[in-house]
């Protein structure tokens, strides 16, 4: 009989697999940034000038940073990532059809998916990256600009914003949150919808994995 067990493993395998690669593009993207900020215009002691060229230099940069994390590379681990919804969905199949010989999946559950893939492809794309990553990014660069703030101050920043040096870095952490929530809802989701079709009471736990869950 088919295990709930692969499906929570399948789950997991995606998010590990998409999550891979991001700390290396983050630090390739706190390169390529720092290397823009050494355009600005400093005063001798290394305070930020606060110039039309330095906001020039902003804008330019972040035209550039969507750029630069949307990469082939990481499109590609996208696309792949969508594509596991459609397993986790075969999984799910499989489960309740060997669990419950009358379980017939409904044309709501393929609209399910249809609409899940969508919603974490644009989450993880132009959209959320824009407005939950290099919004941030722009952010921290503004602020330094305006408040004449010290270069080596903004580099710091910058180098702890983006690769994590006590914690995740901005891209890392909110590429991994979506995938998790995504992907999880996707399935909790599903379970729900059939465990009502089947008339069976349905529990969702809420927590993270520990040693006794």
């Amino acid at each position: 009989m088919a295990q709930y067990n692969s499906i929570i493993k399948k789950i997991k395998q995606s998010v590990a697999k998409l999550s891979r690669s991001i700390p290396k593009s983050q630090r390739k993207l706190y390169e390529a940034i720092l290397e823009e900020t050494k355009r600005f215009d400093t005063y001798s002691d290394g305070r930020i000038r606060q110039t039309a060229k330095n906001l020039a230099v902003l804008a330019s940069i972040r035209n550039k940073i969507n750029r630069l994390i949307l990469t082939d590379g990481y499109k590609e681990s996208v696309k792949q990532f969508a594509k596991d919804f459609n397993e986790i969905a075969t999984l799910q199949k499989e489960y309740w059809q060997e669990a419950e010989g009358t379980f017939k999946p409904r044309t709501l559950l393929k609209e399910l998916r249809k609409q899940a893939i969508v919603e974490v492809v644009g989450k993880l794309t132009e959209q959320g990256i824009g407005a939950n990553v290099s919004d941030r990014v722009i952010d921290i660069l503004w602020s330094n600009i305006t408040s004449g703030g010290s270069y080596k101050d903004l580099a710091k920043q910058l180098r702890n914003g983006l690769t994590g040096k006590n914690q995740q870095g901005i891209l890392e952490r909110y590429v991994k949150q979506v995938a998790v929530d995504s992907v999880n809802q996707f399935s909790a989701q599903y379970t729900q919808i059939v465990s009502s079709d089947l008339g069976l009471e349905w529990f969702k736990y809420d927590n993270s994995d520990i040693d006794t869950t």
